[in-house]
């Protein structure tokens, strides 16, 4: 489901329900991998996912493994799926009240003090 971002600063936060057939939107990223535009963190981040490695191989920029120790996917397709089911899982740690912020810069800090608070280095804030 893609969190779209509405005028005035609006957003809707809410997390997608599974998706089975989620059709990853592309845009090119200028460090050389892809955003996947309909893939969304809380905290408004926008997937991304690259193969610009020595190995070709696909993988979620931002995963908390790391580079080196994250997950390696065949195609861009299966690496926005893991991405994913990233966002699918921090969405499932925020409390309930979360998808009720409509404002996008409110969802952001909460979304991100939450994190700290939960002591999260694999997501720092940007």
């Amino acid at each position: 489901m893609k969190i779209q971002q509405a005028q005035r600063g609006k957003t809707s936060p809410a997390p997608a329900q599974a998706v089975p057939n989620l059709n990853p939107a592309y845009s090119k990223w200028r460090h050389g991998g892809w955003y996947v535009d309909n893939v969304r963190y809380p905290d408004g981040a926008v997937g991304c996912v690259s193969n610009n490695y020595p190995d070709g191989k696909w993988r979620v920029v931002c995963h908390p493994s790391g580079f080196e120790e994250g997950p390696t996917f065949e195609t861009r397709h299966q690496a926005a799926m893991a991405e994913y089911e990233l966002v699918q899982q921090e969405y499932a740690r925020l409390p309930s009240w979360f998808a009720e912020i409509e404002d996008c810069q409110m969802a952001y800090v909460v979304a991100s003090l939450i994190k700290a608070l939960r002591g999260n280095p694999a997501r720092p804030f940007r």
